[in-house]
């Protein structure tokens, strides 16, 4: 409660400051989402995940087509097979089931993971150069676009462009 306190309070001095600061703010905003897919080193992260997927569902597609052979031939081989062969059958079948499902749910981490990574790392590269151009630039303050904390953007203070080209510079 104390603290919804004071917060309310740093607000209210700060709306009584904000004129007399507003004069002298340079305020601008990035698309960090922007930057991380059109920079060369998030185009060229997005094409290496997009090979590991196709070559993945080749695999998925070479697996899916065993599995409906082995169906097709238990569901031909059904009735001439003994109960006993046609159990041990189905289990195979089913243990294949298993193995196809674990095999499609690690693809899917997998992928995952490693766009989970590159973005964590590619993210922090640019919010460090942002940190640097708002210093470099006197920019009062820089903000987020995606963040849903920008109303309106006026084209003008919207830095992503040279925050792209800076790191594309730097790779």
């Amino acid at each position: 409660m104390k603290l919804r306190l004071f917060i309310s309070l740093i607000l209210a001095i700060s709306l009584f400051a904000l004129p007399a600061l507003a004069a002298d703010a340079k305020i601008a905003y990035i698309d960090l989402q922007r930057a991380l897919n059109e920079c060369k080193a998030g185009k060229t992260a997005k094409d290496k995940i997009t090979t590991k997927y196709k070559q993945l569902e080749g695999q998925f597609a070479a697996k899916q087509k065993e599995l409906k052979k082995l169906k097709d031939e238990l569901e031909k081989q059904g009735s001439v097979l003994s109960a006993d062969a046609k159990t041990e059958k189905e289990r195979q079948y089913q243990q294949k089931v298993k193995d196809f499902q674990r095999f499609a749910k690690d693809a899917r981490d997998t992928l995952k993971q490693q766009e989970t990574d590159f973005s964590r790392d590619l993210i922090k590269e640019l919010v460090l150069m942002a940190r640097d151009m708002g210093s470099q630039g006197n920019y009062t303050l820089i903000l987020e676009k995606n963040e849903g904390s920008i109303i309106y953007g006026a084209k003008e203070v919207d830095l992503t462009e040279q925050l792209i080209r800076r790191h594309d510079q730097k790779k």
